[in-house]
């Protein structure tokens, strides 16, 4: 997953979507990582590979 235009990939933001809220974290201490939390219809839409 890529930052959207006029974020920083290093800087923890927080956006609010339809049916929940979409929280990403990038932890420069533990490299870059990422955390998803998603409500478990969106879930069942988007899915793991």
């Amino acid at each position: 997953m890529t930052a959207g235009p006029g974020r920083s990939p290093h800087t923890a933001g927080t956006a609010e979507g339809a049916g929940g809220s979409l929280t990403i974290r990038s932890a420069i201490d533990e490299g870059t990582s990422v955390e998803l939390w998603l409500p478990e219809s969106a879930a069942a839409t988007v899915g793991t590979s």
